[in-house]
């Protein structure tokens, strides 16, 4: 079976609706998707931190080489990106190769410094909340996961009360316990810095996926990312949102903390962990 990991980045201030990822102000990473991993590729001179079509910053996998080892379970990754001040609707397209008993985890990296409340984030149909850590009204970070039935849409769509900028993703993978697929999650909010860590997790099984998702508001950039793990999505908008996600094959029930560096100082940080249980 496969499982599928979807993550948002977006910041407090955004909503979630039902209108193209295009036409709500973001932009797909197609038609420069990685056939290996799904992340935007460089452009034809073979730089990974080139401006994408909105301005953001596109960021290649350089850790490639491990795809078929450390993360057997990995399918496909799509990518989203909102500039500010970014739409209330969120469109992330189905990763290549998603079937009926694919897990799909969903995060969000999104907001809106100038929100007084928090979003109220609707899911789409089938999804369940996982973990949501909020930087006061303006930035949050928030996991759901979902499985995968014989006639998913080609797209998913969350939708919120509130605008928000930032970038979104999802993973697919194989071969994750349907029955309970999120084994332990941790988050946290971070303080201003240009390194970041998760928080140290214990698991209950030693068969599975950690899924690890920053994100950072100040001046966006590319991501450095902990060492040993591969990397699906790592982009900016072209303003102040980061993003970052990653994984790798669970080997201990003891996970440590991960830590990932952006080059510049940032007003603050969120990190999330997952342990994703195998069948």
């Amino acid at each position: 079976m496969r499982a599928v990991v979807v993550t948002f980045v977006l910041a407090a201030g955004c909503s979630i609706g039902a209108t193209s990822g295009l036409s709500s102000g973001g932009t797909p990473d197609q038609p420069t998707t990685d056939p290996v991993d799904g992340a935007a590729q460089a452009d034809a001179s073979g730089e990974s931190g080139f401006p994408d079509e909105d301005g953001s910053t596109v960021i290649v996998d350089t850790d490639a080489g491990n795809d078929a080892g450390i993360s057997a379970g990995w399918r496909d990754t799509k990518s989203v990106v909102y500039n500010d001040p970014g739409p209330t609707t969120f469109v992330i397209d189905k990763p290549t190769g998603t079937t009926a008993g694919d897990v799909l985890v969903a995060g969000l990296h999104l907001g809106n410094s100038g929100n007084a409340t928090l979003p109220v984030w609707t899911p789409p149909s089938g999804w369940t909340l996982a973990r949501r850590v909020d930087h006061g009204n303006a930035t949050s970070l928030a996991v759901y996961t979902h499985v995968a039935g014989s006639n998913e849409p080609a797209n998913y769509t969350w939708t919120s009360d509130l605008l928000c900028e930032g970038v979104a993703w999802i993973s697919a993978f194989a071969g994750v316990d349907t029955s309970q697929p999120v084994d332990v999650v941790q988050s946290a909010d971070l303080p201003s810095s240009t390194s970041f860590s998760t928080l140290a997790a214990t698991a209950t099984t030693t068969n599975g996926w950690v899924i690890g998702a920053f994100a950072a508001r100040g001046v966006a950039g590319a991501w450095t990312p902990p060492a040993g793990v591969d990397v699906r999505m790592n982009r900016a908008n072209a303003t102040t949102r980061s993003g970052l996600a990653f994984d790798t094959v669970l080997v201990s029930k003891n996970v440590g903390a991960m830590t990932a560096t952006l080059p510049a100082t940032q007003d603050y940080g969120l990190s999330l962990v997952l342990v994703l249980r195998a069948k």
